[in-house]
């Protein structure tokens, strides 16, 4: 009797998730592309105000925007980290022109 039970019911066997323990994680993960997203939008303006043209980060932004309130996580993830990898890029390039500037001219 003991056995059947133990046979009944592995401790090894994989449980699956609640779905109050699902629901969380997708909170979370629509959690850190809103985080990211605003990160980007901070980026983007301070890019700006270095005289950067950051149309390229914006569209980027702006898909990702799109595909967040279409509910398409993934993409909207991979256009927001492009965003931030490009907006980046943008400003590191800015400031090796300007150090590159002030070492001829110094």
């Amino acid at each position: 009797m003991a056995q059947e039970l133990g046979d009944q019911h592995d401790s090894r066997s994989p449980r699956m998730p609640s779905e109050g323990h699902r629901q969380s994680q997708a909170e979370l993960f629509e959690d850190s592309i809103e985080d990211v997203m605003r990160q980007n939008k901070l980026m983007i303006s301070k890019a700006k105000a270095m005289g950067i043209n950051t149309k390229s980060s914006e569209d980027l932004l702006e898909v990702a925007n799109t595909s967040f309130t279409e509910k398409l996580w993934d993409f909207a993830y991979q256009q927001a980290m492009g965003c931030r990898d490009n907006c980046i890029d943008l400003i590191s390039k800015k400031i090796t022109s300007l150090a590159t500037k002030s070492n001829e001219d110094g």
